[in-house]
């Protein structure tokens, strides 16, 4: 029997939620196992465990380390919708870290859970990345998963930005042995990522990380999509991105703001070709869209 009403499988590493599926009998389980199999994935280890879901569930984050089985730093964030609500409905991923002063009363929910979890896994010295389920009505956290490394995306950047604290040093001490820095600069604003999506085609151009560090409150850009290659615009992991920004704002609404004023401003200035269409319509666009001042019409020699 299904062990769940409502069911997730999930590979158990390096799918970034692709692959992430819920299930709510025996038949549509075995018809993704079968299908899985047959596409000869690199993901061969799946986990089946039940959903946490429902209208207005948040999905949070936990980073930070432990040296010695302490806890010795924890910041405590969110996602802008938990990941596979975000691959489904086709969204742009964006994530930030909680205050510790302003937002206080997230911290306080979540350090016994994160402490409780990472004593029960045994992790005594290193990063953590851990995912968590809350529910803003009842205020309870469920455990989702946990790394026993940095976050993706930009959390390093993020955490450093927001808190002070470098989690590449504090990894190299922690494996040699040495009690890592955990002191905390407070900074005000808050701190956020964004991706920055693409559209269907072949990209030819698009801004530069220095260009997108000149608009308002971003403070880092990273581009990682490489020119000449196709992009598909739908969204099929938490890994799909042109590239990602790092914004401060003063306050939650300032923050979403830039993001929206980034995400189109880069969307302008994006140049993709379109992929899968005639030779006459490829060389319409050219003439159209890359070269409207030079003349490619196709005359003779006179």
């Amino acid at each position: 029997e299904l062990p769940y009403e409502r069911a997730v499988l999930k590979p158990i590493a390096g799918a970034g939620t692709a692959r992430t599926t819920v299930v709510d009998s025996l038949e549509r389980l075995r018809e993704l196992s079968d299908r899985y199999r047959e596409e000869h994935l690199a993901q061969r280890t799946f986990a089946l465990e039940e959903y946490v879901g429902g209208s207005g569930t948040e999905e949070w984050i936990a980073d930070g380390f432990v040296y010695d089985g302490t806890l010795r730093f924890l910041a405590v964030g969110r996602y802008g919708l938990p990941c596979l609500t975000m691959v489904d409905e086709q969204q742009v991923l964006w994530m930030r870290h909680f205050d510790q002063k302003t937002e206080a009363w997230a911290y306080d929910r979540a350090e016994p859970v994160v402490r409780g979890a990472l004593s029960a896994l045994g992790l005594r010295d290193g990063l953590f990345h851990m995912e968590l389920f809350h529910d803003p009505e009842t205020g309870v956290l469920t455990f989702s998963e946990c790394a026993a490394r940095g976050g993706g995306a930009l959390i390093d950047e993020q955490v450093m930005a927001k808190f002070g604290v470098n989690f590449g040093e504090a990894a190299l001490f922690c494996a040699i042995g040495r009690p890592p820095k955990d002191d905390i600069t407070y900074r005000p604003e808050l701190v956020g990522t964004s991706y920055l999506p693409g559209r269907s085609g072949v990209v030819f151009d698009c801004p530069s990380p220095a260009e997108l560090r000149a608009l308002p409150g971003v403070e880092f850009a990273r581009i990682e999509f490489p020119v000449g290659q196709r992009f598909s615009a739908d969204v099929d992991s938490t890994n799909h991105r042109m590239g990602q920004v790092l914004v401060s704002a003063s306050d939650d609404e300032e923050l979403q703001a830039r993001f929206s004023a980034v995400r189109a401003w880069f969307d302008e200035r994006l140049v993709v070709a379109p992929y899968g269409v005639s030779g006459r319509e490829l060389r319409a666009w050219h003439r159209e869209v890359l070269r409207p001042d030079a003349d490619f019409a196709d005359q003779m020699w006179q």
